[in-house]
């Protein structure tokens, strides 16, 4: 009892002990913190839009492939784009929605190894969508494959910032930390 008295009077008599000091931190301290911190959001925000930028691409590269890969077929089975029905504006349109929302997802805080491929991708889509509506036939094949080779270059970069997906085992399957400047 005795020892429980003493504890009780020694938890008492230490909060009833006022500290002295100030409530404030030196202001390099602070200067510091804050500068952490603005480091840490900008990074998160560059990861953030990086990988936001490889989502959309990748998305929106399917929805581009499967209308020109529709598209492809009609044509090298009847040889003539009167022949395709709207398969070709069906593929010019699917370019066009795709390249838009990967113009729309860029943003400038994504590092210059994304966005390069990127960039050279949409001009490719551009050239792409140009040699369909002028009705192309041996031109296009130059112009697809040099478009084929541009997306590859993208999912290449984004493989190093997307993790795969569940499931699938690659031999690099780590996510790559973007760089914060």
């Amino acid at each position: 009892m005795t020892l429980g008295v003493a504890l009780v009077a020694a938890v008492v008599s230490g909060c009833a002990t006022s500290v002295t000091g100030s409530g404030t931190a030196p202001s390099d301290q602070l200067a510091l913190h804050s500068s952490e911190v603005s480091v840490s959001a900008a990074s998160a925000h560059r990861h953030d839009a990086t990988v936001a930028l490889c989502r959309t691409a990748t998305s929106s590269m399917v929805v581009m492939v499967k209308g020109y890969n529709d598209f492809l077929e009609a044509l090298n089975r009847f040889h003539s784009y009167d022949k395709v029905g709207d398969l070709d504006d069906r593929a010019r349109a699917a370019l066009i929605a795709g390249a838009d929302r990967i113009r729309d997802a860029r943003d400038p805080e994504v590092p210059a190894d994304l966005t390069t491929p990127v960039n050279t991708f949409l001009a490719s889509t551009t050239r792409l969508e140009d040699a369909i509506g002028a009705h192309e036939l041996t031109g296009l094949n130059p112009v697809a494959t040099r478009w084929s080779t541009d997306k590859q270059a993208v999912l290449d970069v984004c493989a190093r910032y997307l993790p795969p997906p569940p499931g699938i085992a690659t031999r690099t399957s780590a996510v790559v930390p973007v760089p914060t400047g």
